[in-house]
């Protein structure tokens, strides 16, 4: 006789006429896993979105706030303008469609280091479904810090080889006659450390330094004879007439070969464009030989008339009537030159040794000297000293003048 046993299973078994409705059941609860988690992943992925975006405007704020240190000698200065902008540039932003509040967002300067943090902080979005679980709306935080980095390298630099400012110990004709620490023409100066003539380049770390003569230093604010850091203090950045007397040496006018560039042409297009070659500090570069009079003359003319109207303002130290205003920096007349050790000068002899540039700053192009007498031709061409130029990170050293925006953090 044999027995049967029961199946546990068998036991539970659901009647056939509810299977249906236990079914329905099991695809509800499986629709409603299913649609919980869709609903969190929306809104996970929402919040990632935000987050980019949030991480967005702070990374461009920061940067905009730190640009202000290339407007402004000392770092000191450029406190409010590196606040105010890197907050207007937060406020012109949104997350997520919510527009960015001046409540959101939190701006650090740090003019010791040359830094600029934000933070930024949405805390009205609205959630989709991830509301139904928890809080109707959620916030994203991001913060970021860019640096006014120094650099050892920059593009788009005119071929001018200008000689760094030293201290003239001779102050009497042809000399520093008038001792006001300025290379002036009809002044031939000329470097003999021997006899006490003694060079040192400024350094933005140490701005206050008492033997620093570069121009940047306020060796000839000392005297009053120029505005602190040299700000529109004229210089001559390229002579024409060898008996100008900022001709620094037989042969040699200032003019020099930028990347592979060679020859007259070649010389007046880098002057009336940009060459995207990367000049270095710290790198020979040839010299061009000649005194290139003719196409100085006409590319000058050619980059004076592209912003005619444009005049330095000593008041607020800025260039104003400019066709780029309120952005001047963006003029063809707002250029980059190239500085070096004077000490070369001796070297350079008939126009036959290559150059080596220390720094690199920005200057505003004035055009020729309207005090000559002589053959127009042979003009000096002037510039008004400005400060830092915006580099990047190429160069086997770094300029003082020279720096670079970079985000750290």
């Amino acid at each position: 006789m044999s027995s049967r046993r029961s199946s546990p299973l068998r036991s539970f078994s659901i009647p056939p006429k509810n299977r249906r409705g236990f079914s329905l059941a099991l695809m509800a609860l499986a629709l409603g896993f299913l649609l919980g988690a869709g609903a969190l992943a929306i809104d996970l992925g929402m919040l990632l979105t935000a987050h980019a975006e949030a991480q967005r405007v702070a990374d461009s704020a920061a940067l905009a706030g730190a640009s202000a240190y290339l407007d402004f000698i000392p770092a000191t200065a450029a406190v409010d303008t590196a606040q105010e902008r890197a907050l207007q540039y937060a406020m012109q932003n949104t997350i997520r469609n919510v527009p960015v509040q001046g409540t959101d967002v939190g701006v650090d300067v740090n003019p010791a280091a040359f830094t600029v943090s934000v933070s930024v902080r949405s805390i009205g979005l609205p959630m989709w479904f991830g509301s139904l679980l928890g809080p109707q709306y959620r916030g994203v935080t991001a913060e970021a810090t860019a640096w006014a980095a120094p650099a050892g390298g920059v593009k788009c630099v005119k071929p001018f080889a200008i000689p760094d400012l030293w201290r003239e110990m001779t102050v009497v004709a042809p000399e520093d006659a008038n001792a006001n620490r300025v290379w002036e023409n009809q002044e031939f100066w000329d470097f003999k450390p021997g006899q006490g003539d003694n060079y040192r380049k400024w350094d933005i770390t140490n701005p206050g330094d008492p033997t620093a003569t570069g121009y940047g230093s306020q060796w000839r604010n000392q005297i009053g004879s120029a505005a602190p850091y040299d700000a529109g203090l004229i210089l001559t950045i390229k002579p024409q007439d060898p008996n100008s007397g900022t001709t620094p040496t037989p042969g040699f006018f200032l003019p020099w070969r930028v990347g592979t560039s060679q020859g007259a042409q070649d010389y007046k297009n880098n002057i009336t464009g940009c060459n995207p070659a990367v000049s270095q500090v710290g790198v020979p570069y040839d010299i061009e030989p000649g005194d290139m009079t003719g196409p100085t003359r006409q590319a000058i003319t050619q980059v004076i008339n592209s912003d005619p109207n444009a005049v330095w303002d000593p008041g607020t130290e800025t260039v104003i009537n400019s066709t780029w205003s309120p952005n001047w920096r963006g003029s063809p007349r707002v250029i980059i030159a190239g500085l070096f050790d004077p000490a070369q000068i001796a070297g350079i002899f008939g126009a036959s040794n290559p150059i080596v540039f220390n720094d690199f700053a920005l200057f505003f192009l004035e055009g020729f000297d309207p005090s000559w007498t002589g053959p127009p031709p042979q003009a000096p061409v002037q510039a008004r000293f400005i400060g830092f130029a915006k580099g990047n990170a190429e160069g086997p050293s770094n300029g003082t003048l020279l720096r670079i925006l970079r985000l750290i953090d």
